[in-house]
């Protein structure tokens, strides 16, 4: 199982996100996260990542879930979800991801993100601490079950 993370940056009732450049997820939205590196704490890696990937660099962040994603053709990830409530720097494009925007959490467009973020995501933003497992169809672009 490879362990990851994923940072969402909140404003007031605004949340951050921009467009995924690679991997599992390209050409969706997404918050800001990847693989842990061996010998790296999980805060460590969500802190570096959201620098790497959008150049916020986090001053507070909370844990907030864990989500693993099971696939039919690669191994499954547990990723580790914090909410950013303090942070340095402006948001800004990379190669990892495109077109920083902050949406009102009422108006987050779910059909351009992984099938699953529906289920999750709007109980994480309330404030909800969740663990649960989603499971994709080999190519995920849908929920199974």
């Amino acid at each position: 199982m490879e362990v990851a993370t994923l940072c969402l940056p909140v404003r007031g009732t605004l949340v951050l996100l921009a467009e995924k450049q690679h991997k599992i997820g390209a050409g969706r939205l997404n918050g800001f996260g990847g693989k842990v590196e061996s010998g790296e704490s999980i805060e460590g890696a969500a802190i570096r990542e959201l620098e790497q990937e959008i150049g916020l660099r986090a001053q507070v962040l909370s844990h907030a879930a864990i989500v693993t994603c099971m696939f039919e053709a690669i191994p499954k990830w547990k990723v580790h979800v914090f909410l950013v409530h303090e942070w340095t720097g402006e948001p800004k494009s990379t190669e990892e991801m495109r077109n920083p925007q902050w949406f009102e959490r009422q108006l987050i467009p779910y059909h351009a993100m992984m099938p699953g973020d529906r289920l999750w995501l709007p109980v994480v933003l309330r404030r909800g601490v969740i663990e649960v497992t989603i499971t994709y169809n080999a190519d995920a672009t849908r929920v199974k079950g």
